[in-house]
């Protein structure tokens, strides 16, 4: 274990881990809050407008809470299509996922990012120790269209023929 996972303990990560999921909904559940949001805003609308006579001002006010629930519909919509903005995304089970965090880490420091460097730090924390407690589900870099094999835990290597 490195000396950067000896200050960060296991039940500290659990503790962090449990009450992030607690206290924050998932993405998907937040979607459908707000969907569901919009559906009773909608619902409330038709009571409030129910009966009304349909004058100009009337027709106004109808068409803005419309257009508000359509806004709201199409920023949750956003949140399901793929940003055009790439994203490059390294999981714990990437045999090569320390060496790449810990590199940006280094960088985060060289150019004076302290805080975002002890960011990283955490992640790298984590990282380690779902290392540690998964390592048979470790495997190199892979890609749909080009799997890699499995790491053998305890060595540093592959099918019997990596290693670093």
């Amino acid at each position: 274990m490195s000396a950067a996972s000896e200050h960060y303990s296991r039940p500290a990560a659990e503790a962090r881990t449990a009450e992030a999921s607690s206290t924050l909904p998932s993405s998907e559940d937040r979607r459908r809050w707000v969907l569901e949001e919009i559906q009773r805003d909608a619902q409330r609308d038709v009571e409030r407008f129910e009966g009304q006579p349909m004058t100009g001002k009337t027709v106004a006010e109808y068409m803005a809470c419309q257009a508000a629930a359509i806004a709201a519909v199409a920023r949750v919509v956003a949140t399901l299509l793929p940003s055009e903005m790439p994203v490059f995304v390294i999981k714990a089970k990437d045999a090569l996922a320390l060496e790449a965090v810990e590199a940006y880490r280094e960088l985060c420091t060289k150019y004076g990012l302290h805080g975002q460097a002890s960011e990283v730090q955490l992640a790298i924390n984590e990282i380690e120790l779902w290392q540690q407690d998964h390592g048979d589900e470790m495997r190199l870099p892979d890609h749909k269209h080009v799997p890699a094999p499995y790491v053998n835990p305890g060595d540093d290597t592959v099918n019997g023929s990596w290693s670093t």
